[in-house]
């Protein structure tokens, strides 16, 4: 399977303005009945930043409320896979990539995409680190 082009990846590309008012749109405040500023809470929608994983049509729940790729624990679903086995691919093609390469530096400066952009450091940044530090020229296994 080649390219993946979804309305989110062309709007970045050739109207990035309008995906700033995408992202923007992305960003819901949540304040709860006696909010102060200290218990407001933002609720982020990436659905259109990390796109990667797909279900077939047919398995997919005919519920739209629900999110069709995580359970409700936030773990990614048994049936969801790729959209390519080309990690090359998923890598140039992902939205954060292609504002990368389209030098789109609002838009990655955008709270959704520094929050996503955080979240996968805190989630992978760790092991990126150890794998560096026990892989390289200086590494105790060589």
């Amino acid at each position: 399977m080649g390219r993946r082009i979804t309305p989110f990846r062309m709007l970045v590309e050739r109207f990035p303005d309008v995906a700033e008012v995408v992202l923007d749109r992305c960003a819901e405040v949540i304040k709860p009945p006696t909010s102060t500023p200290l218990h407001m809470q933002e609720e982020l929608l990436v659905e259109f930043l990390d796109d990667t994983y797909q279900i077939k049509q047919q398995q997919q729940s005919t519920d739209k409320t629900s999110n069709p790729y995580h359970d409700t624990t936030g773990h990614l679903k048994d049936l969801a896979r790729p959209y390519t086995s080309s990690a090359r691919m998923l890598k140039k093609n992902h939205p954060l990539m292609l504002m990368v390469e389209h030098k789109r530096t609002t838009l990655l400066a955008h709270r959704v995409c520094v929050s996503l952009i955080k979240h996968k450091w805190a989630k992978f940044g760790r092991w990126v680190c150890e794998y560096m530090r026990t892989s390289g020229p200086n590494s105790e296994g060589e």
